[in-house]
This record gives C-alpha cells, sequence and structure tokens, in this order.
C-alpha cells in the first residue's frame, strides 16, 4: 500500500491548528485565563493585593491651579480608621511604596484633615471627588483627631486597578481644594426703618448685602442667627423666613421658614447652629467664581406689633469658619422704629 506522505503532513498540521485554536478558545473566553503575550495592563482578575505605589495631586476646584495645601494631613490605610488609635501612612506629591495585603480583598481608606486656609470639596460635592477618584466607594466624616473637627475618611476598593507584569500599580488620590477668604467681609449696613406706626401683625423685611470674597475663593457659615431687644418671640417683633441668595454660589441650606431655635430673655432666633459650628465640614459653603459679582443678600422676614414710642434693634450674626476652624464674625444692626 503507498501513502501520500504530503497529504499525512497537511492533514496533520490541519488537525493541530485546529485543536491549538480550540485549546486557546477554551483558556481565554471560559476559563478566562491570560494568555496574551508580553505585559500588555489588564484589570486583575482577583482583588488586588500588594504593594501598590501611592501618590496625591492637589488642584484649586475653581482656578484649576495646582495647589499646596497648608498643613493638611493626608493618609492611606490598610486597616479602617475609626478613632485616634488609627495608623496611617502619609502620603503625598511623591509616590510612596506600600503594601496592601490579601486578606483586604482589594479594600483600603484614605482621610483627610482639612487644611489651614481652604475647604476640601469633598463635603458639599461629593459627586465630583468620587468621579475624580473612581476606586472611592464610600466618604464618612470622623473625629480621628479627638479635636471636635471631623476628618474625610473614604473606603477605596482596588479590585480592578490596572497592573503590569514586572512593576507595581500606581493610584494618584485627586484632591480639590477652595481657597478661605474670611478676613475681609463687610455689609452694606441697610438704613434704618422709621415712622412705622403702631403695627399689629405688620410684616416687614430687612435685607444686607455682604461682600469680601476674592474671585475664587470662599467661606464656610458655622452660623447665622439674629438677636433683638425684645423680651420675647412675639411680644413686638417675631422673626420668621430666612433667604440667602446672590452671586456667591451657596453649597448646603440657603432658606428657612422659621427659626430652628429660639431664646427668650433678649428674644434670639437661631437658623443655622450646629452644635460642632467651627468645624468647616458642619457649615454651609459659599464661593465666588471668575466672573460672579461679590454678593451675598440675606433677607430676613417677619411681623411686627408696635406699640407707641417702641423701638426694636435687630442685630444680624454670622460666624465665618476657616479652614482651620477659627471664625470671623460679621455683625450688623437695623433699627424698626414706630416713630
Amino acid at each position: 500500500m503507498k501513502f501520500d506522505t504530503a497529504n499525512v503532513i497537511w492533514t496533520v498540521v490541519i488537525v493541530m491548528l485546529v485543536a491549538g485554536f480550540g485549546i486557546y478558545t477554551y483558556r481565554t473566553f471560559i476559563a478566562g485565563e491570560d494568555v496574551g503575550i508580553g505585559d500588555i495592563t489588564k484589570p486583575t482578575q482577583e482583588p488586588f493585593a500588594g504593594n501598590i505605589d501611592i501618590k496625591t495631586s492637589e488642584t484649586d476646584f475653581l482656578g484649576g491651579a495646582a495647589h499646596t495645601s497648608s498643613n493638611a494631613i493626608l493618609k492611606f490605610y490598610t486597616v479602617e480608621p475609626v478613632d485616634s488609635d488609627a495608623a496611617g501612612v502619609v502620603i503625598s506629591s511623591t509616590a510612596k511604596n506600600i503594601y496592601l495585603p490579601e486578606k483586604n480583598k482589594g479594600k483600603a481608606w484614605v482621610s483627610i484633615h482639612n487644611e489651614d486656609d481652604g475647604y476640601l470639596i469633598a463635603k458639599w460635592m461629593e459627586s465630583i471627588f468620587k468621579q475624580n477618584n473612581p476606586e472611592i466607594v464610600e466618604v464618612m466624616y470622623r473625629d480621628l483627631n479627638n479635636d471636635n473637627k471631623k476628618e474625610m475618611v473614604a473606603r477605596l476598593d482596588f479590585s480592578d486597578i490596572l497592573v503590569s507584569s514586572g512593576q507595581d500599580p500606581e493610584w494618584t488620590f485627586i484632591i480639590n481644594w477652595i481657597d478661605e477668604d474670611v478676613a475681609s467681609w463687610s455689609d452694606d449696613d441697610p438704613a434704618d426703618q422709621t415712622g412705622l406706626g403702631e403695627t399689629s401683625g405688620t410684616d416687614f423685611t430687612i435685607t444686607w448685602k455682604l461682600s469680601g470674597i476674592t474671585a475664587e475663593d470662599g467661606a464656610v457659615i458655622g452660623k447665622l442667627y439674629f438677636v433683638t431687644n425684645d423680651t420675647r418671640e412675639g411680644n413686638d417683633i417675631r422673626l420668621e423666613d430666612v433667604k440667602l441668595y446672590g452671586g456667591h454660589t451657596i453649597m448646603g441650606k440657603s432658606s428657612w421658614a422659621n427659626p430652628v431655635a429660639i431664646s427668650n430673655g433678649d428674644y434670639e432666633a437661631y437658623y443655622y447652629a450646629p452644635t460642632e459650628y467651627t468645624d468647616p465640614f458642619e457649615g454651609i459653603l459659599v464661593y465666588r467664581k471668575t466672573d460672579a459679582s461679590d454678593s451675598l443678600f440675606v433677607d430676613l422676614s417677619g411681623k411686627l406689633y408696635l406699640e407707641t414710642n417702641n423701638k426694636i434693634t435687630v442685630d444680624l450674626y454670622m460666624e465665618l469658619v476657616g479652614g482651620d476652624g477659627t471664625t470671623t464674625q460679621v455683625n450688623d444692626q437695623v433699627l424698626l422704629n414706630e416713630a
């Protein structure tokens, strides 16, 4: 019997190619193995464990320029930080190589202690903060230093971090700040209101115009309240609505139908007054964009119950909180006179 050697060889070659392609297809698309060539970058199939280069990139949120924070403390953790016992690694713009253990299953944490002269936007614009750092899955606020000021704590997930063979992966923590400007605020000293006559539930409104924020800077309102010389609510005056508006962008509550708390003796009405009001993360952020007018209007409305010769004073008090928790007070008095 004769054999056609050429046909046999071609048959063997074709069988080997078909078998090889079948094995490749199985390993790649069914078993999920990496059968590529070289050090092609790809997401890990399991939560990342190993060494990772961590660094920060800080910018001004409004201007976009590089930002050098003043006394901010930035840390990275492989154990969740819950109190002052948390042991983190200080991170900066210089990459630091940190080991993430396998038991973490890709989880890690970062914290930021707010800087002295600005505000971390994460509290008021969390969606932007997460967009810049997609590894962040949860943002929390905890007092890690026992100083009555909270740190921002974020939980990270490195399950899909990109890795390349032969080198440690890198992660850059992007942080946006707004510079503070609280020192030069002033108001337009609205005129006293006289000749109001005797009243019985007559509506009144006082409008203050505040200014003093440099373009691309901001401030945090920690407390907003009003003090009168009346003895109790509804005797000669009742304070009701308050509204904030104007050229400044307001991040937080900006209107109240009634005060959240009052005190009598000297009748006082509080509209925004968190317990830890010197913590900038507890306040209302206002900032001025490049092309925005330098104006923040405060409208106070209420009712008057004036009798002959009644003179009621209304004082505006606004406590501005700096990044380090120091406060600056804005105050102005308006007279409401029956005569």
